[in-house]
């Protein structure tokens, strides 16, 4: 008896990956569990600190898309009770989106500025992306990101006491010392010096 080995080849035509009939989230195609593309930011910022004028504060809010962005979409701060704006500066075409504000002359917030409103004012502009080969607008809304940490102070530092030597006496050669306290800290450059009027001669 001879033994004879039948070999069967199956040939699959792949046509779509999805049920042109259904929806994706229903996934009644070849490939189940099909997903939309995710459409929400995370969002980060400039590291904690103290921030004077002309400095930049930035914010990263990235997607889960690239996005294409027209126009001058912003974010909405709060800086010492006044609401100042983080304008869209760099990002249409990657997932990355950058918003900046710059310090100005006058501006004060000690105790932390605040993002005023978790949501993208778009200003009149757009953020798109593409779901599915269909141009879709971007969610403008973010999670809330503390910026308690993160200072401004546009303010010249003031002097708040001087305390000098104690009454006495002092001779040739003998150092009189005076203490002078700023509302902040500072950093000294130079020789910074103290008027003083001994007798009728100022030094």
């Amino acid at each position: 008896m001879k033994l004879i080995t039948l070999l069967i080849f199956f040939s699959i035509l792949v046509t779509s990956c999805f049920d042109s009939g259904g929806d994706d989230e229903a996934g009644g195609g070849l490939f189940n569990g099909h997903k939309p593309a995710d459409n929400e930011f995370q969002i980060q910022t400039s590291a904690s600190g103290t921030y004077g004028e002309s400095q930049n504060i930035d914010f990263s809010l990235t997607h889960g898309s690239s996005l294409t962005v027209t126009g001058n979409p912003r974010l909405v701060l709060d800086v010492g009770g006044s609401t100042i704006y983080a304008d869209y500066l760099t990002g249409t075409g990657t997932n990355i989106l950058t918003f900046r504000y710059t310090v100005s002359s006058g501006e004060d917030d000690l105790d932390g500025i605040e993002i005023a409103q978790n949501d993208i004012d778009l200003n009149g502009g757009t953020i798109n992306f593409s779901a599915n080969g269909v141009i879709t607008p971007s969610t403008t809304t973010f999670p809330s990101l503390s910026t308690s940490g993160i200072n401004v102070d546009t303010s010249a530092p003031s002097i708040s006491s001087i305390i000098g030597p104690l009454t006495g006496t002092f001779l040739l050669g003998e150092t009189l010392q005076f203490t002078v306290t700023y509302n902040e800290i500072v950093n000294v450059i130079g020789i910074p010096q103290i008027s003083l009027t001994v007798g009728a001669d100022n030094i």
